[in-house]
């Protein structure tokens, strides 16, 4: 029985490794096997890729299919990342832009693969913030070619943290609700500082010794709460050199995010 179900797993992964597409012999940045982009836009788009490699060392490949074979996206772009070894060797830093376009073999499909070295920069949700405001958009208007160019763009800015994404509502909301709260504690302070003036020990003493401490202890833990949830972002990038000389990383984690249109 444990030969059976072995023999299985080895035919669903030999299945899985044969339906994407061979890695190119020459390591190409932009791979369009669904005739999809003008030869110029490639040409375009071959030259920034190689600019940022040779500048960061980080490779971002372009895969466009005109079929899934009936896989999962992120799936789909996880095995061409792992098995064609994008990224530097050594480094990790592979990321696989894959773009399925909407025809007879079914809707549109876009997914981002992260390899592990990038996964703290280029997170899951950022991945998907990318391809549904800067992707999606462009492909639901028919402008492909100036989709795939903000997706390469917003990846790009992403791994050197230089990506602002629109901050989410639920964090604008929390955010308003911190400043709002320290407002209400700070006038409650100020009238119970100012009515504990003047009286004796029996009175309220917010205003004084160890109780206005903590007072202001709570007021700076809320004003640090509140700066925080404005300053998030995202880590730093080092760049190295390299280029797309050849493939040679891989190390992908299964990070990243899908989207359809």
């Amino acid at each position: 029985m444990k030969k059976f179900f072995l023999a299985v797993i080895i035919s669903v992964l030999t299945v899985v490794v044969h339906a994407i597409p061979s890695a190119p012999a020459n390591a190409t940045a932009v791979n369009d096997y669904a005739g999809f982009i003008s030869p110029d836009f490639k040409a375009q788009l071959e030259q920034k890729l190689n600019n940022f490699a040779d500048s960061t060392s980080t490779q971002i490949v372009v895969v466009i299919v005109n079929d899934l074979e009936g896989q999962d996206p992120n799936m789909y772009a996880y095995e061409i990342g792992q098995n064609w070894g994008v990224g530097q060797k050594g480094k990790n830093n592979g990321v696989v832009f894959l773009i399925k376009p909407k025809n007879e073999n079914g809707k549109g499909r876009v997914a981002i693969s992260v390899a592990y070295g990038l996964e703290q920069t280029l997170t899951d949700a950022l991945s998907k913030r990318i391809i549904e405001n800067d992707v999606i958009p462009f492909f639901k208007e028919g402008q492909y070619e100036q989709g795939i160019d903000a997706g390469v763009n917003a990846i790009m800015k992403a791994c050197m943290g230089l990506y602002k994404a629109e901050p989410q509502k639920r964090n604008e909301k929390s955010a308003k609700e911190t400043v709002i709260i320290f407002i209400i504690i700070l006038i409650i302070f100020i009238v119970f500082a100012a009515k504990s003036k003047g009286r004796g020990s029996d009175g309220m003493t917010i205003g004084r010794g160890g109780s206005s401490t903590a007072g202001w202890f709570m007021m700076g833990s809320m004003m640090g709460s509140a700066g925080r949830s404005h300053n998030s972002g995202w880590g730093g990038f080092s760049s190295g050199s390299g280029g797309f000389g050849g493939f040679g990383g891989g190390s992908f984690g299964g990070g990243g995010a899908s989207g359809s249109w």
